[in-house]
């Protein structure tokens, strides 16, 4: 596990109280975006393996739900992490996490994150998109599961999560389990030439999708449903926080602002 420890201090009416806090991942998490970054190209990961993201394309930086988000539309900007052994090694059993707000529905397929299996043939790589108004998981060329029973709607912020075992692709909505489908396909990314988000293969405008994303993590197991519900609120999940007064409150939007 990887631990972060960040004094912060509060004044109080009795004094000013010191406070310990340990942001805390587990090493399954294989990429943890927070997009609190608010400038440049570079989205740092807070996973131990480094799997930084780059922006190509129009950079927007905006406010989300928890403090700083990024605007990824794939018809003007992707982003992009190189290929490492904690991305290529993936396969079933994996969990995909997003709180994100869908802004349009700019084509039938939509990219939120890709992994061809090869530079030149995409078949045995994955990827969690839209197909319509539905959340997908595929496993290239093998099966498209479609979540017939979520519709997605613009404007409004979900806590999405894709998880696939090899056996099913199940679909949470707000920590709580949708839709669930047969699934079918191996996973082999081992020679991805990288992991893409917004737009396929890193091109932009190449079934862009079009969000708001606040969070984003990748897993290399099968979330369960309480650890799923547990990341829906990363202050409870990640950080623990030491405090020996009980009227000092830190928000996770604070604990963010520390993490730029």
């Amino acid at each position: 596990m990887r631990y972060f420890i960040i004094p912060l201090l509060a004044t109080v009416i009795l004094g000013v109280l010191s406070v310990t806090v340990f942001a805390i991942l587990p090493d399954d998490m294989v990429l943890y975006y927070n997009f609190n970054t608010n400038s440049g190209n570079i989205v740092k990961d807070f996973s131990k393996y480094g799997n930084n993201g780059e922006i190509d394309g129009t950079i927007k930086w905006v406010k989300g739900q928890h403090n700083g988000s990024i605007e990824l539309d794939g018809r003007n900007t992707v982003l992009t992490a190189k290929p490492s052994k904690s991305l290529t090694s993936l396969k079933a059993p994996m969990t995909v996490g997003a709180i994100l707000q869908i802004l349009d529905f700019p084509g039938k397929w939509q990219s939120l994150v890709v992994m061809n299996g090869s530079a030149d043939k995409p078949d045995s790589g994955w990827a969690a998109q839209f197909c319509n108004l539905n959340p997908t998981f595929t496993t290239l060329g093998t099966k498209d599961h479609i979540a017939e029973k979520i519709i997605l709607e613009k404007g409004k912020w979900y806590y999405l999560v894709y998880v696939y075992d090899g056996k099913n692709a199940s679909f949470y909505v707000d920590s709580v389990l949708s839709d669930q489908i047969a699934g079918a396909g191996e996973i082999n990314c081992s020679k991805s030439p990288m992991l893409t988000m917004g737009a396929d293969q890193g091109i932009i405008g190449t079934y862009p999708a079009s969000v708001i994303l606040d969070e984003f993590w990748i897993s290399n197991i099968a979330k369960n449903e309480q650890e799923i519900k547990d990341l829906a609120s990363p202050i409870d999940s990640l950080f623990g926080v030491e405090n020996t007064d009980d009227s000092l409150s830190t928000t996770w939007g604070k604990i963010k602002a520390t993490l730029r």
